[in-house]
């Protein structure tokens, strides 16, 4: 039985012409995808306004390109209050649509969610947000927006956690260094 059951699979693995020593090529990321990308790379200094009670967050962010230019890593850290944060972030295309990012950010307070943007035009990217923070569920509407080469603002409206709505607030990026 069990030399059945390994020619099954030896079968399977050999005529179905898989194989594991070629090299797989991704697909062709579009080219509006590519330049959004691209106008992210750098070292960026962050100022928002993260919550009514007049807390400001600053903090500095490092977005640059995994080899093969595939997909950004970016890490952050903040100082919100008297609270130091940071996060990882993993943004590419989606793989499927002309037009379509997605935006993986995990922090290490259990917060993490996904942001499907839209390239709108060479300056806007818009898009919405699921994700969990303070152990509840989340999810927002988003918009970055490039103000020039060097300045860029996310604005986050619509906003709810467990269920309720949260204040809109928005985070200004102002890059320092183009790597």
């Amino acid at each position: 039985m069990k030399r059945t059951m390994v020619a099954a699979i030896v079968s399977v693995v050999v005529f179905s012409g898989i194989s594991y020593s070629q090299e797989v090529k991704p697909p062709q990321m579009p080219e509006k995808v590519q330049a959004a990308l691209e106008r992210m790379v750098g070292i960026w200094s962050v100022e928002g306004d993260p919550g009514e009670d007049g807390t400001r967050l600053k903090g500095k962010t490092v977005v640059q390109w995994t080899p093969g230019k595939q997909y950004l890593i970016v890490n952050s850290e903040y100082q919100i209050g008297d609270i130091s944060t940071y996060d990882t972030m993993i943004i590419g295309w989606d793989g499927l649509s002309k037009d379509g990012i997605i935006l993986y950010r995990m922090a290490p307070v259990g917060q993490h969610s996904n942001l499907r943007l839209r390239v709108v035009s060479d300056t806007v990217l818009d898009g919405e947000s699921a994700g969990v923070a303070e152990g509840k569920k989340s999810k927002a509407k988003g918009r970055f927006v490039h103000q020039g080469p060097d300045k860029v603002t996310y604005h986050e409206t619509e906003s709810t956690l467990g269920g309720e709505s949260q204040p809109d607030w928005k985070v200004v990026y102002i890059r320092i260094k183009k790597n």
